[in-house]
């Protein structure tokens, strides 16, 4: 497989534990596992404290660059709200990319 595996976890709000993308990360490994993907060398990218509603965020914007020069093979994330709560379909669409869901 070309490009690299990347989980993607964001937390809201400073008012929610920064432990939620530690178990948005857990539970995103174990899907790969089961699907048969090692996730053992996973790039993991994280926002701590925004809102899927910004698509300026620093780390997302990060994810649409490396997607856009084909870096990422599996882009995989707990939700599809943890991406993004805009038209996640539509994302992935700008850049060629088709998101499925579990």
């Amino acid at each position: 497989m070309s490009g690299k595996i990347v989980v993607y976890t964001r937390y809201s709000s400073d008012m929610q534990s920064p432990k939620s993308c530690q178990d948005q990360e857990r539970e995103v490994r174990q899907g790969l596992a089961l699907r048969g993907i090692d996730a053992s060398a996973a790039l993991l990218i994280h926002d701590e404290a925004e809102s899927g509603t910004k698509s300026y965020r620093s780390q997302f914007v990060l994810i649409e660059q490396m997607m856009a020069r084909n870096e990422i093979a599996i882009l995989a994330v707990d939700d599809q709200a943890r991406l993004t709560r805009a038209d996640a379909y539509r994302v992935g669409k700008r850049h060629g990319r088709r998101l499925h869901r579990r």
